[in-house]
């Protein structure tokens, strides 16, 4: 009989990683769900804050329920410090760096279905899970080109 055992979505890809003057850890995960547009009180898209946010079209992430649990599907990166603009603007067409407290964006992070939200120092970045990999080589690679680029100016 084959033995499952959970896997935490980043084991294997050594992070926290620090490149010049940014970081990438994972983030401590959270309970998600999914929740759809028949509640009172949702926000705008774009508007939201890390308890509750728009996803898509009738659909919002919620980190207090009820709806679908997707937890395991959205896990989360943080991308910090003082170069963290400058490789989001490697990765997504989207300027982050304007973003403000209490806004949030879908973006294509790298071809990867992604959720950034602004930190003080940095950006929540929320991925799903099939693509944790490919994006987290992604950031990697403009974390690599960032710090190659501060060491030549």
């Amino acid at each position: 009989m084959v033995e499952l055992s959970a896997e935490k979505p980043f084991a294997g890809m050594h992070l926290p990683v620090q490149m010049g003057q940014t970081a990438l850890a994972a983030a401590q995960a959270v309970p998600l769900f999914l929740i759809g547009t028949g509640q009172a009180g949702l926000p705008a898209p774009g508007r939201g804050d890390p308890a509750l946010f728009w996803y898509a079209d009738n659909a919002w992430i919620s980190t207090q329920g009820p709806g679908v649990e997707v937890t395991d599907m959205w896990p989360g990166l943080d991308l910090t410090g003082a170069d963290a603009g400058a490789v989001m603007a490697r990765l997504c067409g989207l300027d982050v760096q304007a973003m403000q407290p209490g806004q949030v964006a879908r973006v294509d992070l790298a071809h990867c279905p992604a959720i950034v939200l602004p930190l003080d120092n940095g950006f929540h970045i929320k991925l799903m899970r099939s693509f944790r990999e490919s994006a987290v080589v992604m950031i990697l690679a403009a974390m690599k080109s960032v710090a190659a680029q501060a060491l030549l100016d």
